[in-house]
């Protein structure tokens, strides 16, 4: 028996996942992470329950929205222009290794912990970041042409990302390709069982195992066997965001952080310097600790301005990832499936990190799109996407000159 792939990655999975996040967080972990946060050890359920329904509310207003849409094309169609891709491809690969340059080290073959001894801004990360969505299109390019030169490509995003040791970026270049393989062609029930063992493997390897490299066994914990630790690592690693959310929310009482955590991207731009935001903020405020600090979801819209911001994020979330799920699996563009694998991947890390639904490097990367995509001609008239790629131009100009600056 065989389903649409994309079906696997609807806004119902951002669901189910949330809620498995949430069973996972009442059960005891033998690391005791959590055991340094303030918190009762009793979860705010209402929180919850409120955040569930409103995106549930959000889903339902944005299948609403674009309900008309027909489904006309059996196959992607790749409306984006190859060598401007390749481009971006290699522009992205050269301020990623700009970054080990900065650092003087390649952390996967020396010093793990140097990747925090980054000083290259906002400007100069941007692009790099390009490169998960940009191999998901060169990886499309592979399954309709089988050049092996595309695959070839791909894996050096993943060699260059790996060799940093970014972890997310690697399962957003993975994760891309496969959702992008969902589009492609139907999938059978046993490839959706083995997709989702390669799934748990890759979290229990990246997550678990990793941090058993990086900080050794013995200073995690201790009398355990091997083969567990790596699963109550990745148990801590989904958990700890949430409940230090809830600590969070209780120490502030009725005292908001008024945006300063999950609109704190956006108010940076606006303000200049203005760096005790987000994670940042939380660490400052509510830690001792060197490296910033999330916030898990639903906590992070909710320390804002209480639930009238869980209200309006959540909502905002569902019908936001509904319409362009709907866009996405209907009109079939490769622009648009890329539209929506960006803003799905960051729900999905928003589960850890708190971000909004549509955050700052979200909106970076659909520049890059609208700047790849091939022009609709019309004579004699300038289209807003020119617009939109004159300012893509110019914010490559602007990273290119910081990067020369600061390296």
């Amino acid at each position: 028996m065989k389903i649409n792939g994309y079906s696997l990655i609807s806004p119902i999975s951002i669901l189910i996942i949330t809620f498995l996040i949430m069973l996972l967080s009442t059960l005891d972990n033998p690391m005791n992470w959590t055991s340094k946060y303030d918190w009762s050890g009793n979860f705010n359920y209402t929180i919850f329950i409120c955040y569930i329904f409103f995106i549930i509310l959000g889903v339902f207003c944005g299948n609403i929205f674009n309900r008309n849409l027909y489904n006309s094309n059996s196959e992607i169609s790749f409306d984006l222009k190859e060598n401007t891709v390749l481009f971006m491809f290699f522009v992205a690969c050269v301020f990623q290794f700009a970054k080990f340059v900065n650092i003087g080290d390649i952390p996967l073959l020396g010093d793990p912990s140097s990747r925090y001894n980054l000083t290259l801004g906002g400007f100069e990360d941007y692009p790099s970041r390009l490169l998960a969505p940009l191999s998901a299109v060169i990886f499309l390019l592979y399954l309709k042409n089988k050049k092996n030169i595309y695959l070839a490509f791909v894996l050096v995003g993943f060699t260059a990302n790996l060799m940093l040791l970014q972890r997310q970026e690697i399962l957003n270049l993975v994760l891309s390709c496969l959702i992008i393989s969902f589009f492609a062609k139907k999938v059978s029930l046993p490839k959706v069982f083995l997709l989702g063992v390669f799934t748990f493997i890759s979290l229990y390897v990246l997550i678990g195992v990793g941090a058993i490299l990086r900080f050794g066994a013995d200073n995690l914990l201790s009398n355990v066997n091997l083969f567990l630790l790596p699963l109550y690592v990745l148990h801590a690693d989904l958990t700890t965001a949430i409940i230090f959310g809830q600590s969070v929310a209780e120490t502030l009482g009725d005292k908001m952080l008024n945006g300063g955590y999950a609109f704190g991207s956006y108010i940076s731009i606006f303000i200049p310097g203005y760096t005790d935001h987000g994670a940042e903020l939380i660490r400052k405020e509510f830690t001792n600790s060197t490296t910033a600090q999330s916030l898990g979801i639903p906590f992070a819209y909710f320390v804002d301005f209480g639930y009238s911001s869980l209200v309006v994020l959540a909502f905002a979330k569902g019908f936001v990832l509904q319409y362009f799920y709907n866009k996405s699996r209907f009109d079939k563009k490769l622009s648009s499936i890329l539209f929506y694998i960006i803003i799905y991947l960051n729900a999905l890390w928003a589960l850890r990190g708190g971000t909004i639904i549509i955050t700052p490097i979200c909106l970076y990367l659909g520049l890059c799109i609208i700047f790849a995509k091939q022009r609709q001609y019309i004579k004699n008239t300038i289209m807003f996407s020119d617009l939109i790629k004159i300012m893509f131009v110019f914010s490559l100009i602007i990273s290119t000159t910081a990067l020369l600056i600061r390296i």
